[in-house]
């Protein structure tokens, strides 16, 4: 018992680092969002980040691969809308970079550093539900959002998640391009559409804080995510 009670205290100790606004945690690092009590991912999950998740989470059947029907599939306790029951998170097809071989999620190399797309709300939702973390909300990401610098810069393609088209004031990247972004909130109190918020590769949006929405099952191939992470939720 004494030694379980050192490993957990020894892996919390590794698993968060803390210097000034910034947080590590999980292998993501995060910045405090200015009047706000939350940190948002510095970047959007990567291909690689969700083929971990994958690996990881498939092992006690967070997640599945259905080779019936080439989806990727997760149980989701149900809301206001959905019900509960396994939803799609990521279909895997000729086109997408992520595939499965011999029991095992892997990437393409030329995109593991890309944001992942082709992810539902699901998909998004579990990843965050699954390592502690939680999708932003409308509040914390339009906090997170001010400051977005100007001189954002329009792409027709998709790039490297870690490579800063727009960067905020605290150094976020790419809230307003790249990919645009699942966020936690329905589109409108009585709307069945998931919120998405941000400029994609795809769509630019002259204003950053304007808000998009759509089922919270679609795959769309401009559409990531990236994580908060919240103190008062991991110190429960």
């Amino acid at each position: 018992m004494i030694f379980l009670k050192s490993y957990l205290i020894f892996f919390l100790i590794i698993s968060l680092s803390v210097s000034g606004d910034q947080i590590s945690y999980q292998n993501h690092l995060f910045i405090k969002i200015p009047n706000d009590t939350v940190y948002i991912s510095k970047y959007e999950i990567s291909n690689i980040d969700f083929v971990n998740f994958l690996n990881q989470s498939s092992k006690n059947g967070y997640v599945r691969f259905d080779s019936i029907s080439s989806y990727i599939v997760g149980y989701y306790k149900g809301d206001r809308y959905y019900k509960n029951g396994e939803k799609i998170i990521y279909e895997i097809n000729d086109k997408s970079p992520i595939f499965y071989k011999n029991n095992h999620f892997d990437v393409v190399d030329s995109q593991k550093n890309f944001p992942v797309t082709n992810v539902s709300w699901y998909g998004a939702f579990k990843y965050c539900d699954y390592y502690g973390l939680e999708l932003p909300s409308e509040k914390n990401w339009l906090n997170a959002s001010k400051g977005t610098n100007s001189q954002m810069k329009k792409v027709s393609e998709v790039k490297d998640s870690k490579q800063c088209l727009d960067s905020t004031e605290n150094n976020v990247c790419n809230l307003n391009s790249n990919v645009s972004e699942w966020i936690y909130n329905f589109y409108e109190d009585k709307s069945p559409y998931k919120q998405i918020r941000g400029s994609s590769y795809k769509t630019f949006l002259k204003h950053y804080d304007k808000k998009m929405g759509t089922y919270a099952t679609h795959l769309l191939d401009d559409v990531g995510f990236r994580p908060i992470y919240n103190p008062d939720l991991n110190d429960k």
